[in-house]
């Protein structure tokens, strides 16, 4: 191709980028005027872009405030916010997985479709309060239906599994298709795992290894990398590569894959004979909940 045609490429390339960030900034300046003039769903979202960062500096006290306000002042999704940011103590809240939960609660009976999806994490998981499968099921659904996509997975999952309900392959292989077609990448991951075991759908390693590159691409979900990984270190769907799957592994371990630190750390001290840095890893799974990377008891078997 001509070099001059290359750089007009190039130049129309950056042209397209700049129009990008030049609209998300108007849109951030725009949420931010309607917030001063009192739209409290105008606040939430600007709070949401306070929070991550999107086109304007990222301020998580300033985000948690917002969203403590326009809680008060009835915005579902608001409370959900803020009780995610307390349960992790951001933002400069101090972490309170009981406030959280009240929060939770008190987003999704106001209509926060993503508060209630992030009640039923709590009821699945029992984080806070005694694990309840069939009243996350009942969550997750409400969620979704309401259209919260991450909750559409999330429900995907237990049906999957038959978790707090009757198993149901037909609806769970929808559940994650319609997620994951809306860039949820639990959905792709859910998905790609009914591939890789024939259930559900038909079976085939090329096309799991496809839906967790999709998860793992866009998102870095740590299943996603890890998932992938294990198919690229095996050679199962993809072309075998141990340090394709040494990089993916680290990038699952990064987002707290206990299981990924591990097996990074199998392959670090393997491949490259880093025995320094593998036991930096193993450190890292054993911390992130993977029994197997924690060291023995002396005197044990």
């Amino acid at each position: 191709m001509p070099s001059r045609t290359i750089r007009l490429f190039a130049l129309l390339a950056a042209a397209v980028a700049a129009a990008a960030c030049f609209s998300g900034t108007e849109e951030a300046k725009k949420l931010r005027d309607a917030c001063e003039a009192g739209d409290a769903r105008a606040c939430h979202a600007f709070a949401v872009k306070l929070e991550k960062g999107e086109y304007v500096l990222q301020d998580r006290p300033r985000a948690a405030a917002i969203f403590d306000s326009t809680c008060a002042d009835g915005v579902g999704e608001s409370c959900g916010s803020l009780g995610a940011m307390v349960l992790f103590g951001q933002g400069g809240m101090k972490q309170d997985t009981a406030r959280a939960l009240e929060l939770f609660t008190q987003g999704c009976n106001r209509g926060g479709m993503h508060a209630c999806g992030r009640l039923g994490i709590a009821y699945r998981t029992g984080a806070g309060i005694p694990p309840d499968p069939p009243r996350a099921v009942t969550l997750f659904r409400h969620a979704c239906d309401g259209g919260d996509r991450v909750s559409c997975a999330l429900l995907g999952e237990m049906l999957a599994g038959g978790e707090g309900a009757a198993r149901d392959l037909n609806r769970a292989v929808e559940l994650f298709r319609n997620s994951c077609d809306s860039t949820v990448s639990r959905g792709c991951v859910g998905l790609g795992r009914l591939h890789l075991s024939g259930e559900g759908v038909a079976r085939s390693d090329s096309l799991a290894a496809a839906l967790f590159t999709q998860s793992c691409g866009k998102t870095g979900h740590k299943d996603g990398c890890f998932d992938l990984a294990g198919l690229v270190e095996t050679g199962r769907g993809v072309p075998q590569n141990f340090n394709r799957a040494a990089s993916l592994y680290l990038a699952a371990c990064k987002e707290k894959n206990g299981a990924a630190c591990l097996n990074a750390a199998k392959l670090y001290q393997s491949l490259y004979r880093d025995s320094s840095y593998a036991a930096k890893l193993r450190k890292q799974g054993c911390e992130y909940g993977a029994v197997e990377a924690c060291p023995k008891p002396k005197g044990g078997a």
